[in-house]
């Protein structure tokens, strides 16, 4: 059977000369590939304002969140029997509205379970990061990369006090999450009051961080030693310069947060640096040493931390202390004294008895 012809109205026969950069190039195809339409189709749609309908698909292959999908398919199977119920003449009752309140109730949770992942990660990170300077006198770099698409639960983390087992904010007698005592906020590529909503404008402009299983952010926590502040008399205001000026140096390109606790973890009084960036680059910077990728300097990638990057950000914390006087080991190298699962978990019972 031969191919039906289009109409006349519906073929293509008009041309049009557009030129791009490479940048330009890349960034359309990349979004075409991701959109499943050939470039000429993925360009035409976005020139006529086209709805184009990006389909992702994703691997729940994670224990946690194969059980919060369980979780989530009985609460929908019980929202269903109960529709069925009014669908075939049910009467309203007491006990129905229950049920109703009761499902409710239960996504709300889950909800809340699937953003505490991150915060319990956070915190683990925190304890381990304690332990190790109790043996060692160094400023110690920590990176985390987050899936939590809820950038919001970074800035209050960063802004208020939290439980440290728990990972809930600490609330005063009326119920108002409480500030930390002692903090310095700097925005990098952003407003620091508005990240989340900025990432997100980001995020939606390159087609980015749509799916559940792509890092949204990394965050790194840079750690003094606790004795820098009796030896050398760091301060919550220097180790914030410090570590803006880290951060514009190491991220360029990137929305950034910066902010300096002064409390420690667990009251251990060391001073140290949240950086938290998207992983999406906002602006095409100039190609650096440790770029694997002629990408990873251009907008609309993600951040790729090779293990290139990842030695040259522990030597640029070497620099940074040792240019100002503050105490440093060699990390680069493997230190004499690891610390074991076992050390970590003995010390943590020993906080909780003593509390």
């Amino acid at each position: 059977m031969a191919r039906p012809k289009k109409d006349k109205n519906l073929r293509h026969t008009r041309h049009i000369m557009l030129r791009l950069t490479n940048t330009e190039y890349e960034i359309i195809a990349e979004n075409a590939k991701v959109a499943s339409l050939p470039l000429a189709e993925y360009v035409r749609k976005q020139i006529t304002n086209k709805k184009v309908i990006v389909k992702y698909e994703i691997v729940a292959d994670l224990p946690e969140l194969k059980k919060l999908i369980a979780e989530f398919g009985k609460i929908g199977s019980n929202l269903n029997q109960i529709a069925r119920y009014f669908n075939t003449g049910g009467l309203h009752s007491q006990e129905m509205r229950n049920e109703i309140k009761k499902s409710i109730t239960e996504i709300y949770k889950l909800k809340i379970r699937s953003n505490k992942n991150w915060l319990e990660i956070l915190s683990l990170s925190m304890q381990i990061i304690e332990i190790a300077q109790e043996k060692t006198n160094m400023a110690i770099l920590k990176h985390i990369a987050s899936k939590n698409a809820d950038y919001g639960e970074t800035e209050r983390y960063l802004i208020f006090q939290h439980d440290e087992y728990t990972q809930k904010p600490i609330l005063d007698e009326n119920g108002n999450m409480l500030l930390r005592e002692e903090y310095y906020l700097d925005g990098i590529n952003c407003d620091p009051f508005t990240f989340d909503a900025e990432c997100r404008e980001t995020n939606a402009f390159f087609h980015k961080n749509q799916s559940f299983n792509e890092i949204k952010s990394h965050h790194y926590i840079i750690s003094f030693d606790p004795k820098d502040q009796e030896e050398h008399g760091l301060t919550g205001e220097q180790a914030q310069k410090l570590g803006v000026e880290y951060a514009r140096e190491n991220f360029p390109g990137h929305q950034a947060l910066v902010c300096t606790h002064t409390d420690g973890h667990n009251g251990s009084g060391n001073i140290h640096v949240h950086i938290v960036i998207n992983s999406v680059r906002k602006y095409n910077t100039e190609p650096q040493p440790y770029m694997e990728f002629d990408r990873d300097s251009k907008a609309g990638y993600k951040h790729h931390l090779s293990d290139r990057y990842r030695i040259y950000l522990k030597q640029k914390v070497m620099d940074m202390c040792r240019s100002n006087g503050l105490n440093q080991v060699d990390l680069l190298n493997p230190a004499e004294k690891k610390i074991s699962e076992k050390e970590y978990w003995a010390k943590r019972r020993s906080q909780k008895k003593s509390r």
